[in-house]
């Protein structure tokens, strides 16, 4: 898949995903945690690729970004291999609790700066999807405005403190989103390397016709209306997430916000 629809995928899964995590969950996230995840899987969605060096993601932030992508390229053993399976989600997993454990808010707000970078780059593919269709100018900020729009997040992030656990989910559930994605197209991805061996769940193109009028249309519209769904919903920004029936919930206890179990 191309990484405009990436993006997409992963945006869309945590907007219809968290509001479920955090019925089940003894303490909820907020509305602040939740559209931060939002960004978080959208950007994870697109992080695998920075094993290729055209990649958005390798893109993004020249020269950091380019650098970054060298090593995962050179750690992962090039494109679509270990950051592709079961080996990149086990890695993305240790990544985001090491940093969420040992170098909090630090952690968080680092990760949050690349993966905001990652989404911007990748939404910025607008004009390279559709041939022909002018890039929307809030797709494309530019070089100066990229980073500073994803130091605006990180900072942001930075301060929600709490427990980070879901970050770590939409890290790694971005990351399990684009594997899958990849996984629809022809080329399909191998889930258990180092076994080299490719498995696809469908055969559709790359960047072709139906990416690009069905599958990324209708994401954009689940994501349009999940949001305005959950943000007209009479809560206020900051508190918890609309929770199922029968589960309660406790706003009052700090030492517990954004927790999930």
């Amino acid at each position: 898949m191309m990484g405009f629809a990436h993006a997409l995928s992963g945006v869309a899964v945590w907007l219809t995903a968290a509001p479920a995590l955090a019925a089940v969950s003894s303490t909820p996230m907020t509305l602040s945690q939740y559209a931060a995840g939002a960004i978080v899987c959208g950007g994870a969605a697109v992080a695998p690729d920075l094993d290729h060096p055209k990649a958005s993601a390798t893109n993004s932030l020249p020269p950091v970004s380019n650098m970054l992508g060298s090593v995962v390229a050179t750690v992962g053993f090039g494109h679509r291999k270990a950051t592709h399976s079961l080996v990149g989600i086990f890695a993305a997993t240790v990544v985001g609790l090491l940093l969420i454990n040992f170098l909090d808010p630090v952690g968080p707000a680092i990760l949050a700066f690349f993966l905001t970078a990652f989404a911007i780059k990748a939404l910025g593919q607008f004009k390279r999807t559709y041939s022909g269709v002018s890039t929307p100018k809030v797709f494309k900020p530019g070089k100066v405005a990229t980073p500073l729009i994803a130091l605006g997040v990180a900072v942001f992030v930075g301060s929600l403190g709490g427990d980070y656990t879901w970050m770590v989910v939409a890290f790694v559930g971005g990351v399990f989103v684009h594997i899958v994605g990849d996984a629809i197209t022809m080329s399909g991805v191998p889930w258990l390397w180092p076994l080299s061996r490719n498995f696809r769940l469908a055969a559709l193109r790359a960047g072709g016709s139906t990416e690009k009028f069905v599958i990324a249309p209708m994401l954009a519209i689940l994501i349009g209306f999940t949001a305005f769904s959950l943000f007209t919903s009479g809560e206020v920004f900051g508190n918890p997430v609309p929770q199922a029936s029968g589960v309660t919930t406790e706003t009052g206890n700090n030492n517990m916000k954004g927790k999930i179990v």
